[in-house]
């Protein structure tokens, strides 16, 4: 793949998500020779590997990110549970204002 992009066969694209391969002078492409066997196989399992390690890193990253957020949602959740078994605070409606006794 890297002598296909110096001979400008290939155009690599990248951008802030993704990394990928264009073609890049395509008349080119006639004229290679045919074969490529061991070499190429080499680098696309070499590349499919590194796409692999990246995805389950961002995997990881997002996944540890909505558990912290999961984690602080729930900890609200018991702490307003707490509240009202105890009976502590005023009462409110859905929208939080305060609810006045009719009594």
């Amino acid at each position: 793949m890297r002598e296909l992009v110096s001979m400008g066969v290939l155009r690599e694209v990248a951008d802030a998500y993704e990394a990928r391969l264009e073609i890049g002078d395509y008349p080119r492409i006639e004229e290679l020779a045919e074969g490529g066997g061991p070499a190429m196989k080499g680098e696309l399992e070499s590349f499919s590997a590194r796409k692999r390690e990246r995805e389950e890193a961002l995997r990881k990253q997002f996944e540890g990110d909505l558990k912290a957020g999961r984690e602080k949602k729930f900890s609200k959740l018991e702490e307003d549970l707490k509240k009202f078994r105890s009976g502590g605070g005023p009462r409110t409606n859905l929208w939080g204002e305060p609810i006045e006794d009719d009594s």
